[in-house]
């Protein structure tokens, strides 16, 4: 078990020498304008507006954030995560008196106080997937303000004289993170009357710039953040949305999070990694020094101890040694496992060790911004072993032992002895695999051949390479593309997984016919003595190879190795290692070894792997699988490792980033600039959070820095979910818990213990609802028992038993819900005319589903609405265009009904063969870009909705960094046949609608009503 040891030092005494920070966050403004709280090392800490020191008031484990000042000044409240999901608290500006206001399982995000202090007011996840709440500020349940499960509003804030509600409609609440972020996916202001639900909403900002963080000013101005200008600063407009005016003069970096004082005197916010503070009668900002004690709850220096998460293990010649690589190192350990001797001690990565002899391993380093070869002996001395001006990588020793193939960047295949001397190019192509992880070529048995897998415009083409005279020959072409080609050890086939059938399998190709045999064979042979078996000698027959390729497996299967007798190939089959025989036939699972086997090296007559982070050992006698253990102990410097951390990550972004212009941006000048910042992070999620701004400077989709798993909340509790929406108006003004409508197929729902519209909750297992009782509080742990409700219906009191479920399973119950009202409505407003299918994601699943939706709803409707707004995407977008674009080419009649035409396409049941409209919007992204692309080009019909935001890349799955974080990196671009670039353009609509909250409000949903206006047109 991976164990890291974090040591906490005591808070320094009083009157300690104190220093400048950065990376504080998220300030607030006092009503007065002169102290400021802010979040710093996930506590809350307190100023001076002007500056200096800072006086930490939380000292929770937990993540301590968003404060704000209640108008009199006699609170502040602020979001933790001290029960497992964000929730509300309140304490007093001494930091004594913590309360917690909010208990449902759900994450919330705090933006301010009503003027009359009564309430908080936030966004929730709670309904969907951003939504306006309020809060009593003594605490109690949330009251939903916006009511779209799928739309995004947030960043709520009130007038002071609290009848009306500034808030942002559309793009991401962490928009902010992308200073250059423009497009129809970016977020609006939006104005309306404070009620539940908000009426009168009104559009202030109809652009396509960043727009975010709307407050009242005590002028009833609106101040909020804008990228108008270029780069984002404050801004000042009237309540109608003219005479805008920037206040702030930045020209460069982000801005976020800011804080007007009471009084309207003052803006705090963030600009980069400082706090400012804007004077608004001067229009004048200055940075602001905080202090904090010359100390820190984290150690830097990590005591590290380890037994499991390694990454690469290698035994030596002899079986007597080996080296596993864990957390970026090579440590050195018994083959049969035991103490560990760290061999590698640099702080930039090593790893793909290799064994040259019993005393000498080879492995690839990233110390040095490239990747290069070195060798360490066993006593931990390192020599330079090959580099050049690009990177060198993934490299294979030859099955003689006499040479080494790498990659050199990613378009060359290089061989070199391992003597040294000089590497000589033996094959050239497209190899971007070497870059992420992975090798795309291996050698032959005889040390003659080397077989690559190489990306060609029409397929991914396998061939062979030999050494001594440089003859290609091909092997296969693969759609979809293939992983790592190899030989089997008899030299007789190629072998390699690829989903070109559909799921993955594993695939061999023969390199020569078989032998001829007769039947006379057994009679004639009886005397004959058999030759004894030679040195392999690989042999390759090209014609006819392409008859020689088979499928081995039937799905959800991928390659590792192959047994040393050529008879099977160890596989991954459902997750589990497993033989499968090369003749073909049932996989046999390889008892104990499960999950993230990705090679397997034979040495005697065993097998190491590593799998599930453990490295093991399969006796090839009689199969048995042992355990190899480590513990590696070492130190780690924690500041020094995060530079090395972010070089890494400037590495593959370098390398990797399918743009090597960066979209035009000075990657180069980035770098400096985030990498001064490093020094002054708080902790490894802060420092991912830092390298999600860094890239977020590209102005680019698909690009995600992910942290390693953080230390789990000291607690994690569960609501219990039963699927009623409450009278919200009802539940804010009155505190009655009044149900207006149940959620289909929720607990709430089912026969014998539903509750009915009109029905008051009063009580919950005798516990009555109250201020200090709410709801969401008594339903705490409640999921799967059977809890009581205490009900008023039509006068009379009864009680109802409800089992309720995870706040999780809320998110398809709702979906579910939304797809059935709009399939309603379509069928409605088109006199049963018209079909609707909604796309959730461009997956397998969702596309299946709707082509048995296409059966099912399908029959009788002159016409089809195909919407994919809210689609993420996948891959599937050419596989749906297929099946609507296709027209009937040829009919099937049936005995029984001389009448009954079915077309060929529709008999497959693949097709829609009708008239099609599409829906899209700014949230449809990436393959439903692609899909809304294809349907213009392909002229199928009307799109009706919002223009897409443009986030089109090719992404393959997380870069990982040896800390357990890891990056997202795009590497292929994607444009149309004109040549124009999906990234940072978006699809257009032929009828631009925008989603409306008024009529949301009235249970319309505008576009659609737009989209079976325009179908109608279209049909019979």
């Amino acid at each position: 078990m991976k164990r890291v040891i974090w040591i906490a030092c005591a808070l320094i005494a009083a009157g300690a020498h104190a220093e400048p920070i950065k990376r504080a966050s998220q300030p607030a403004l006092s009503p007065n304008g002169e102290q400021l709280v802010f979040s710093w090392q996930n506590d809350l800490w307190i100023a001076s507006a002007t500056g200096g020191e800072a006086k930490r008031l939380t000292v929770n484990p937990a993540a301590d954030m968003m404060p704000r000042w209640s108008p009199d000044g006699t609170r502040i409240a602020f979001v933790s995560n001290r029960f497992g999901s964000n929730d509300v608290f309140s304490m007093r500006p001494d930091g004594t008196d913590i309360r917690r206001l909010s208990f449902d399982s759900s994450t919330e995000a705090l933006y301010g106080f009503t003027p009359d202090g009564k309430r908080l007011v936030g966004h929730t996840g709670a309904w969907g997937r951003a939504n306006i709440f309020s809060l009593p500020s003594s605490g109690g349940d949330l009251v939903r303000h916006s009511g779209h499960p799928l739309e995004m509003q947030f960043y709520p804030t009130v007038s002071k004289d609290g009848t009306k509600v500034a808030y942002c409609l559309g793009g991401s609440a962490g928009n902010w993170r992308n200073p250059n972020k423009s497009g129809t996916d970016t977020a609006e202001i939006w104005i309306g009357d404070l009620g539940a639900p908000i009426t009168n909403n009104r559009n202030l900002t109809k652009d396509e710039f960043n727009d975010l963080f709307p407050m009242f000013a005590p002028d009833g101005t609106i101040v909020w953040s804008s990228n108008r200008s270029g780069a984002p600063n404050l801004w000042r407009m009237s309540t109608n949305g003219s005479g805008a005016k920037m206040l702030t003069k930045h020209t460069a970096g982000t801005l976020r999070w800011p804080n007007m004082s009471a009084d309207g005197s003052a803006v705090a916010y963030e600009h980069d990694s400082e706090i400012y503070v804007l004077d608004t009668k001067t229009n004048q900002s200055r940075k602001l020094a905080l202090e904090v004690p010359d100390d820190s709850v984290l150690n830097p220096i990590l005591d590290v101890a380890i037994s499991t998460g390694a990454s690469d293990f290698a035994v030596s010649p002899d079986a007597k040694r080996a080296v596993v690589v864990v957390r970026g190192d090579l440590f050195l350990l018994p083959e049969r496992g035991g103490t560990t001797r760290r061999l590698t001690k640099s702080l930039g990565v090593d790893f793909s060790p290799i064994w040259l002899d019993n005393k000498r391993i080879l492995f690839v380093t990233g110390r040095n911004n490239r990747r290069e070869l070195m060798t360490v002996d066993l006593e931990g001395n390192e020599s330079p072993f090959y580099s050049f001006s690009g990177d060198a990588s993934m490299p294979a020793l030859s099955p003689d032992g006499k040479s080494l193939a790498f990659h050199a960047d990613d378009n060359e295949i290089r061989v070199i002895s391992v003597a040294g001397g000089v590497a000589r190019k033996v094959a050239s192509g497209s190899f971007p695999d070497p870059h992420q992880g992975s090798a795309t070529f291996s050698w032959s048995p005889d040390s003659k051949w080397i077989v690559y897998a190489d990306q060609t415009e029409r397929a991914t083409s396998i061939a062979a390479v030999e050494l001594a005279t440089g003859k290609k020959v091909p092997i296969s072409r693969v759609a979809k593309g293939a992983d790592l080609p190899r030989f089997l050890p008899n030299g007789k086939a190629v072998y390699y997984s690829s989903a070109e059938f559909g799921e993955s399998d594993i695939v061999v190709v023969d390199l020569v016919p078989p032998d001829i045999t007769f039947a006379e064979d057994d009679l004639d042979g009886i005397d004959v003595e058999k030759p004894k078996p030679g040195p392999v000698e690989v042999k390759i027959e090209p014609r006819g190879i392409e008859y020689r390729v088979r499928k081995i497996t039937n799905g959800g299967a991928s390659a590792v190795s192959a047994s040393p007798d050529s008879r099977a190939i160890w596989g991954m089959v459902d997750g589990q290692l497993s033989a499968i025989p090369v003749s073909g036939g049932a996989a046999t699972p390889v008892a104990g070894v499960t999950g993230g086997v990705r090679s397997i090296q034979i040495v005697g007559q065993k097998a190491y792997t590593v799998a599930s982070g453990r490295p093991v050992a399969l006796s090839l006698a009689n199969g048995s699988v042992a355990p190899i253990g480590f513990n590696a102990q070492f130190t780690v410097d924690r500041k020094a490792e995060e530079i090395a951390l972010f070089n890494e990550i400037w590495w593959a972004m370098d390398r990797i980033y399918y743009d090597p212009q960066h979209h035009g941006k000075n990657w180069d000048a980035i770098q400096a600039e985030y990498r001064a910042l490093v020094p002054y992070v708080f902790d490894r999620q802060d420092f991912y959070a830092l390298m999600n701004e860094m890239i977020e400077e590209l102005d680019s989709s698909h690009l995600v820095v992910s942290a390693p798993a953080g230390a789990p909340p000291q607690a994690n509790e569960t609501t219990g979910f039963i699927g009623v929406e409450w009278d919200w108006s009802k539940l804010m003004n009155n505190g009655q818990y009044v149900v207006a409508s149940v959620l289909p197929l929720s607990p709430a729902d089912f026969p014998g213990t539903q509750l009915l519209p009109g029905d008051q909750v009063l009580a919950v297992e005798g516990e009555t609802l109250s201020a200090s009782k709410s709801f969401a509080n008594l339903m705490k742990g409640t999921v799967g028992t059977r809890v009581r409700l205490k009900v008023s219906r039509a006068g009379k009191e009864m009680t109802v038993a409800v089992r309720p479920t995870s706040p999780a399973a809320s998110t398809s119950m709702r979906y579910e819900e939304f797809v059935a009202a709009r399939r309603a409505e379509v069928d409605r407003l088109s006199n049963g005319k018209l079909a609707y299918f909604h796309i959730q994601g461009m997956n397998g699943p969702s596309t299946d589903r709707l082509f048995r939706e296409m059966r099912m709803y399908g029959e009788g409707k002159q016409g089809a609405i195909i919407d994919v707004r809210w689609n993420g995407g996948g891959n599937t977008a050419n596989r749906i265009l297929a099946a609507l674009r296709v027209e009937p080419w040829l009919f099937r009649q049936f005995r029984s009904n001389p009448n009954l035409r079915i077309t060929e396409e529709m008999f497959r049941g693949e097709a829609i063969e009708m008239p099609v409209a599409l829906m899209t919007n700014q949230y449809s992204a990436s393959n439903a870009e692609i899909f809304s692309e294809g349907f213009r080009r392909m002229k199928l019909g009307p799109i009706i909705g919002e223009a897409t935001g443009g986030n089109v890349l090719t992404v393959a799955g997380l870069y990982p960094l040896w800390d357990g974080g890891g990056v997202q990196i795009p590497f292929i671009g994607i444009k149309t046949v004109t040549g124009e670039p999906l990234e940072r353009i978006g699809r257009r609509v032929d009828h631009d609608v925008r989603y409306d909250p008024n009529a949301w409000n009235a249970n319309r949903d505008n576009q659609l009503e737009v989209a079976v206006r325009e179908l109608l047109k279209r049909t019979k």
